[in-house]
């Protein structure tokens, strides 16, 4: 029997209406958005190894260059798009004795499925940035002003300015303001992504 006081309580309505994403530099904000029960649905930047100019890039060419033009990078551990994305997690890989990873010979065949993987994470984040009465919670490790490069490329690209506040888990502290807001102690991410939610909702 399950006592009444055992259940979990319910998020905040502002949290229930809320999406949550990731949006690099590597799959750790993903991690953390999954650990804490954030995590609804896939995007295509949960677990890439990027940089702020690699993702900006990508959103104002509305992904086009996405897992294209593909190559081993030069230690032959990740496979890399012409944008500069590493695909850690996608292709299969060998740990050597020496505790070096590798990505397989004969990876190339495998990109064909990864691009039926990542094609609907794509639409599904092109769809949110145009739905601009969602409000969007986007957890990052950027710091201030590239994530202000990145909210640019969202504008330019999906006119979207409202009802977006972006989450740093960067340790380089800024003013936080209603779009933006740090978070260098994950003892206090469950509380500043709330926060983060209620001021998505309030924003027009």
């Amino acid at each position: 029997m399950k006592l009444p006081w055992s259940a979990k309580p319910a998020p905040p309505p502002a949290v229930q209406d809320a999406v949550f994403i990731s949006l690099g530099l590597d799959c750790t904000p993903a991690i953390e958005l999954r650990s804490l029960g954030l995590r609804k649905t896939a995007m295509p930047f949960d677990w890439l190894r990027s940089t702020p100019s690699a993702i900006a890039n990508c959103i104002r060419a509305d992904f086009s260059g996405y897992h294209d033009n593909l190559r081993l990078d030069t230690a032959a551990e990740r496979v890399v798009d012409g944008l500069g994305q590493e695909f850690s997690h996608d292709y299969p890989t060998l740990e050597s004795y020496n505790n070096i990873t590798r990505t397989l010979e004969g990876w190339e065949a495998y990109a064909p499925l990864i691009n039926e993987k990542y094609y609907p994470r794509i639409q599904r984040f092109i769809g949110l940035m145009h739905s601009h009465a969602i409000p969007v919670v986007i957890l990052c490790t950027m710091n201030l002003e590239d994530i202000e490069k990145v909210r640019e490329a969202i504008h330019e690209t999906y006119n979207r300015t409202s009802r977006l506040v972006f989450v740093s888990l960067t340790t380089e502290g800024f003013p936080s303001n209603h779009n933006t807001l740090w978070c260098a102690s994950k003892d206090i991410l469950l509380g500043r992504l709330q926060f983060a939610a209620q001021l998505a909702s309030t924003t027009s």
